[in-house]
């Protein structure tokens, strides 16, 4: 199967084009917040490294979030155009399950895996996953949290858990003083969502309608928070006006 894999649900935006499990081509750029002016050129550039044409794809992957609202839109908006456009299948896949990828069933050890980004303010979008049989599964379910809520329910229990995100020396040495010697953290390499590991967890996932598909939030934008505060009493009424 070939596949045009894509993520611009955060701050890095990365493509890749994969034969089965095998990358044929990746671009991966990071701390960016260009991604509506760079992911159609980047798209282009893998696929002429990859010497494929746009009708040889058969699958079009796409991180579905959560993450940042305009990235989000960005990379599932075109992702639902080209799908149409080129007539293949359309594939989803949480934001956070690509992350996770990055830290193998060797690597993982018994622990179970906790993906995070940022989402301000000291909130995180997170959940926690675990390789079972070779596969990445959901054991937590993913959610908008505070980083002292997430840390409480986490101590809770008795797993062990590996942090896969970018935080700075202060962050680590909070989790290390809540969680001890039960936290354990990814390389710097693996913080980072790679469009060859969506691709991968791509494979075996069921494609989506491209008419009805959306990006998965887990949280409304601020401006629609503060306007649900301030009207109370209008949050049931029907928008849509019928003639």
């Amino acid at each position: 199967m070939n596949m045009l894999a894509m993520d611009s649900s955060n701050k890095t935006m990365t493509v890749a084009i994969m034969e089965d499990d095998c990358c044929l081509a990746e671009i991966t750029v990071t701390n960016t917040l260009q991604h509506s002016t760079q992911l159609m050129p980047a798209i282009e550039q893998v696929f002429q490294q990859s010497k494929l044409k746009a009708n040889q794809i058969d699958r079009i992957a796409v991180a579905q979030g959560p993450g940042s609202y305009t990235g989000l839109r960005i990379g599932v908006t075109l992702a639902k155009t080209l799908a149409y456009a080129m007539n293949c299948e359309l594939v989803g896949i949480s934001s956070l399950a690509v992350l996770a990828a990055n830290v193998d069933e060797q690597a993982a050890q018994g622990s179970q895996l906790v993906p995070f980004f940022d989402a301000r303010r000291d909130n995180i979008f997170t959940g926690v996953y675990a390789w079972r049989e070779g596969q990445l599964v959901e054991t937590q379910t993913e959610r908008h949290i505070s980083w002292e809520k997430w840390l409480e329910l986490l101590q809770a229990s008795k797993e062990n858990y590996h942090f896969i995100g970018q935080m700075d020396s202060a962050q680590e040495a909070r989790v290390l003083s809540i969680l001890g010697d039960r936290a354990h953290f990814a390389d710097e390499g693996e913080t980072i969502p790679k469009a060859s590991q969506l691709g991968r967890l791509a494979l075996s996932a069921n494609p989506v309608d491209q008419a009805t598909f959306t990006p998965t939030y887990l949280k409304l934008a601020e401006a629609e928070e503060n306007w649900m505060q301030n009207h109370p009493d209008m949050q049931e009424v029907d928008y849509v006006e019928r003639l």
